[in-house]
């Protein structure tokens, strides 16, 4: 019985660390944890910075020869045609780069990206001018977790849109009528 006592003290004892190690354990997971989320945030905020003056062309035409000169003259081209750019619009318009993104394809249009601060507002102006048929299509470039969400929230957007709301998108955020929605994960 002697034994049974002293062998219960001890697993007490050893339960007693063992807990304690545990609370020590879940608190350095937490506090783990808030940094990680923290540091994607970070990582998020970043990358959006970095992008917040692309502009995505999808399913331009490409040609075996294309080099980055050739390329900024089709986009410009593509700027003034289908956008109808007026040429006191298209002064504003200079690239830091164009360049397709990814692997050639064979028989497949690789995106475009166009950097530069001025010329981004001009094209958003404009970018309404695009025919619906065409089958040219522009976007602003977004980190991956931030198009996810606006996804998710496409709906809302449009749904908003046919009441006549006020919508507009903050990052991945979608806010109507000055009210803030964030997509439900």
């Amino acid at each position: 019985i002697e034994t049974l006592t002293d062998n219960l003290k001890v697993s007490k004892t050893e339960n007693e660390q063992l807990r304690k190690r545990l609370a020590i354990t879940e608190g350095a997971l937490s506090r783990s944890e808030r940094k990680v989320k923290n540091l994607e945030e970070q990582v998020k905020d970043l990358t959006s910075r970095s992008m917040r003056d692309n502009i995505i062309l999808k399913n331009l035409p490409e040609s075996s020869d294309e080099d980055p000169d050739k390329l900024e003259l089709k986009v410009m081209s593509f700027l003034e045609r289908e956008l109808k750019i007026p040429p006191e619009g298209i002064l504003n318009i200079t690239f830091d780069r164009a360049h397709r993104i990814g692997k050639r394809v064979p028989n497949k249009n690789r995106n475009v990206i166009k950097l530069n601060p001025k010329g981004k507002s001009t094209v958003m102006r404009f970018s309404k001018n695009l025919s619906k048929s065409s089958s040219v299509k522009l976007s602003e470039q977004f980190p991956p977790e931030v198009h996810a969400n606006r996804t998710k929230l496409w709906p809302d957007f449009l749904k908003a849109k046919e009441q006549g709301r006020h919508v507009k998108w903050n990052q991945d955020e979608l806010v109507v009528d000055g009210r803030t929605m964030k997509s439900r994960q």
